[in-house]
């Protein structure tokens, strides 16, 4: 006999009795501050500096920065007085719809706009299409590396 996976209030107090049993999180650790990250770049490799960066400076998790790498959980929007938004998917929150699943994370620092080069593909060119910036369908999706790139941004 099979039992019904809880939804709806049971799933939600399943979910509350394991917290407040847990109390706090063991594998929780302290934030990397920008000042912390300046001063261990010269121990890093770029692309483990650049990988920091982005999570630093974008307030991503380990694994959002890693999705950055597939265009499906990446967009690139323009919003108010012509700053720019960026949409990261969360698949961590599987329980919340889809719809409600993207993070939208303000270009508003310039070190947060050294993180947008830094995630612009090699080789592929980006346009505008919809209102909406992002890689040309006909190239793959996926970055090779986190190197900065020189040069605008979007062409």
């Amino acid at each position: 006999m099979r039992i019904p996976i809880p939804n709806g209030v049971e799933k939600g107090r399943l979910l509350n009795a394991y917290f407040e049993k847990c109390g706090h999180r063991s594998n929780e650790s302290e934030p990397i501050l920008p000042s912390q990250l300046q001063k261990a770049k010269s121990k890093l490799k770029p692309d483990h500096y650049n990988w920091i960066y982005l999570s630093v400076w974008l307030g991503l998790r380990p694994r959002e920065v890693d999705q950055l790498k597939n265009d499906r959980f990446v967009r690139l929007q323009p919003g108010l007085h012509k700053k720019l938004i960026l949409w990261i998917y969360q698949t961590k929150l599987s329980a919340v719809p889809p719809q409600y699943r993207w993070k939208l994370i303000p270009i508003i620092f310039t070190e947060q706009e050294t993180a947008l080069k830094i995630l612009r593909p090699k080789h592929y060119s980006l346009r505008r299409s919809q209102g909406i910036y992002r890689s040309n369908a006909r190239t793959p999706a996926r970055l090779h590396s986190y190197q900065s790139m020189d040069g605008p941004l979007f062409d």
